[in-house]
Formats: structure tokens, sequence, C-alpha cells
């Protein structure tokens, strides 16, 4: 009896309690993988709707998609029938390219590492609320009208991209993307959605600033669990994207701590691969301000689809191997191109879109370096024992980690992959 009455206390919390889903299982992802078929989206879009919501591999695929139509066919039998296996969905893609390039390799494109990974991307606006208030309240509706139209026309953008908008309510979006999509990626789109949203409010003024937008980017591979990944996205938005970057020299003493000026209007972005490996960035969107690192890497990542990559990949490497000398550097433009210069001198490094791409390179170093101490956040990026290191430790290893971190993402998201030989039956 007393074992009995003590049990039945605790089996009453137990059959009380919220339920909550197991943390190993990807609920979310495997939502998306029943696609059209639940019961939740006929009741949104009717029985015979014909609306499907991709899975994860078809949008990171998207680009091959709609180039290849019997390679759609194949990958979405492939969700249908192993909607749990990503890693299969995916290798009947870099099958049927290998298997293209060797065929017709006037038809094929490259299959990029990139295609292989997913962006999660959560968006929100900076300084709405104040600006709103301070607008007459005559305006709300106008502007509230403004807010709707962006939403509205970033869906577009967004599938036109490739990618599936999961929400978007005026200044705060969630969606998911593929990293490479033909000459564009996920930095351009959050580009292009900025101004976007710049050009819908443009018709409102006020003694506030104007409204921005701020991204935090999370590229994973595509099998990694989506909840995980929404979860870093949201983590890279309220931190390194919303704790913005100094208008002042941190190290000018001159200027009161209280005094200085912080902007937000970030993409800070993370780069997570399927060995573990993590870098990332800020890039801060507006491009007329010098410490703006946007531009500089988006020049590079254009530079680089242009050159052998095999061949000058080694100017990545050489950042971690020459760490002090960077240091010493890297903040004079010209020392550092000369160094460049003079270290990458073979044949293959003096074609006009090797130049090209070596200056791109020096300017994003250069910029880096200068900047680096205007972003407040970049502990975020460093290892879990470095964090802990001091002050100084950190200041020598943030900026050469933030520099490679940047040009590592834009090599490993083009790099080609290296295709088995044979192809499946069914291909």
């Amino acid at each position: 009896k007393g074992p009995i009455v003590a049990m039945t206390d605790i089996l009453s919390v137990v059959e009380t309690r919220i339920t909550v889903p197991d943390s190993h299982s990807d609920v979310l992802k495997r939502y998306i993988g029943l696609k059209g078929r639940t019961s939740f989206i006929q009741d949104a879009f009717g029985e015979s709707s014909t609306k499907e919501i991709r899975s994860i591999p078809e949008i990171a695929l998207c680009e091959l998609l709609e180039r290849y139509d019997d390679l759609a066919v194949a990958v979405q039998a492939s969700v249908r029938d192993r909607a749990e296996d990503a890693d299969y969905t995916l290798d009947i893609a870099r099958r049927y390219m290998a298997q293209l390039t060797k065929a017709q390799p006037d038809k094929a494109i490259p299959f990029l590492a990139g295609h292989k990974y997913i962006a999660v991307v959560q968006a929100d606006g900076d300084g709405v609320g104040k600006f709103l208030m301070s607008l007459d309240s005559g305006q709300w509706a106008d502007f509230s009208e403004a807010l709707g139209r962006f939403s509205a026309e970033a869906a577009q953008q967004i599938q036109r991209f490739g990618g599936l908008p999961v929400y978007l309510g005026g200044d705060d979006a969630l969606f998911f993307a593929p990293v490479i999509y033909g000459t564009t990626n996920v930095f351009t789109l959050c580009r292009s959605l900025d101004e976007l949203f710049a050009s819908k409010l443009s018709g409102f003024e006020s003694e506030e600033p104007m409204p921005t937008l701020s991204f935090g980017v999370s590229i994973t591979y595509a099998k990694y669990p989506l909840y995980e990944a929404l979860q870093r996205s949201i983590g890279l938005l309220l931190g390194p994207a919303k704790d913005g970057i100094s208008l002042t020299d941190p190290a000018d003493a001159s200027i009161d701590d209280s005094k200085r000026k912080y902007v937000k209007h970030n993409i800070a972005f993370s780069l997570l691969k399927g060995s573990g490996n993590l870098f990332g960035g800020v890039l801060h969107l507006d491009e007329s301000r010098d410490h703006s690192l946007l531009s500089a890497f988006l020049a590079v990542f254009q530079h680089f689809q242009e050159v052998d990559k095999e061949a000058l990949r080694s100017i990545i490497y050489d950042l971690p191997n020459n760490s002090i000398l960077y240091e010493n550097i890297a903040r004079d433009e010209v020392r550092l191109r000369n160094y460049l210069s003079n270290s990458f001198d073979e044949d293959v490094h003096t074609t006009a879109q090797a130049q090209d791409y070596l200056a791109s390179v020096a300017t994003l170093i250069h910029k880096v370096y200068t900047y680096w101490q205007r972003y407040p956040s970049l502990d975020a990026y460093l290892k879990p024992d470095e964090r802990r290191l001091s002050q100084e430790r950190k200041d020598r290893i943030i900026p050469n980690r933030m520099a490679y971190g940047l040009l590592k993402t834009i090599l490993f998201l083009t790099a080609p992959e290296v295709a088995p030989k044979s192809a499946p039956a069914h291909v």
C-alpha cells in the first residue's frame, strides 16, 4: 500500500505535465518534410491545393533543381520516400552532377559545397518603434501600410532567390534560403531586402534616425537540426547584429564611453561546417561608412568565383600561418598589397582576374584589422577556451580570426565538390 500511495502523487504529476518533444527529434524538419500531405496545409490552402512546403535539401539545391528537371524529379522522389535522410538526397544531386559533367560538360555547372548548406535567417527592424512614435498619429496607418508592402515584396524576393518565407510581419522576418544561387548568395539577398525596406520608408520624415534592418544568418549543413540552426540565428541577431558598431574609434581615450554612439544595421552570420568547425563575422550594411565590411566581402566573393580556386586558396591559409606578420602590416593597405604581390608571384597569380582577387583580399583584410575594435561582440566567434584569455591576448586573436573566417566562408561555400565516379541507377 505504501508504494502505491507514494506513486499516485508522482503519476498525477506525470499525467498533467506539459508534453515536451524529445530534444533529439527534429520535429520542425520532419513537418517540413511531410510537405503538402498534412491536414494543416489542407486546412490553410484547401484539399485540392498544389501548394507544398519544400524540404530543406530542396531549398539548398534549388539552383540545380530549377536548371535540371530530371534531377528535380529524382530529388522529389527521394524526399518523398526518405524524408529523414538528407544525406541520401544530397548524394543523388552530387552523383547526378558528376555524371552530367562527364557526359555533357557544356551543360553542367559545378556542384559546390554551398549547395549542401542552408541559411536560416532572422531579420528585425532597428529603431522602428521610436520612429513610429515620432510621427504624427495621422501617419501611423500609412506607415503600417508601407511595412505591409515591404513584407509582400520581400516574400517575392525571397522566393525568387529560391528561399522559403516562414514569417514576414512588418519589420520582422524569418525565412530559409539557399546559400548560393547563381551569381548571388544569401548575403546579397539580405542587402537587397535591406534596400527594399529603406525604399518603402523613404517617404516618412522624422527627427529620429530612419529605421534599418539587422539580420542573424545561421548557415548549416542541410541535415543539421533545424531547431538548433534557428536558435543560432536568433542568437546572432540579438547578439552581434543588434549590439551594433561604434561610430567612433574605441581606442580614442578623449571620448567618454557614455557618449559613444553605436548603430545597428548589421548582418551577423556563422557558418557551421559538417565537421564542427565554425567561422563567421559581422557585416555592416551601410556601405557608405568606411568601417562597413560588406562591399569588401562581396567583392572577394565575386572575384574568387572567377579565378583558379585551387591555386589561390593558399592566400587564405596564409592568414593564420603568419598572424604576427599581418598584425604588423595589415593596417597599412599599401604594405599589405606589396606583401601579397611579393609572396604570391607565380604565373597563376599574374592574370588580371587573379590581380583583382588579390586586391580585393587585401582591402578586406585591411578593413578588418583597421576597424574590428568598433564591433563589440566579436567574442562570440572565439572558441570557448579563448574567451577566458586576457583582453590583450584576445585583441591579437580576434582580427585575424575574423578576417580568416570571412575568407574561409567564401572559399568553403564556392569550393567544387569531388563527386563519386558512379551515379544511382534511377538518375
